[in-house]
């Protein structure tokens, strides 16, 4: 259901979105650091897309930590929203004239 709606959202406006699928969790274990996930106090992501790294930050890093994830879809940061996370922040103020 993801990749179709990601797809959606490719066909419709490709320069939004910028990928023609969404990030594998295979490739977000890969890019994060554990470690330092686990000792950070804040972490801002560009361009979450559908959360597939997003979901990954959150479960490494603590309780104290502040997530701000920026997205300029607006199907996208519902979907990211949904986490219903307390330490995540999803901003899209930034984008509005892109």
């Amino acid at each position: 259901m993801e990749q179709v709606l990601f797809l959606k959202s490719f066909l419709k406006n490709w320069k939004e979105v910028g990928a023609i699928a969404p990030s594998s969790r295979f490739l977000a274990e890969r890019l994060l650091d554990r470690d330092q996930l686990r000792q950070a106090r804040l972490v801002v992501e560009l361009g979450a897309g559908l959360g597939t790294i997003t979901k990954r930050i959150l479960r490494y890093v603590g309780a104290n930590c502040r997530i701000i994830t920026f997205e300029i879809n607006p199907l996208f940061c519902e979907r990211l929203v949904q986490f219903g996370d307390a330490r995540l922040e999803v901003g899209a103020d930034l984008f509005d004239d892109a």
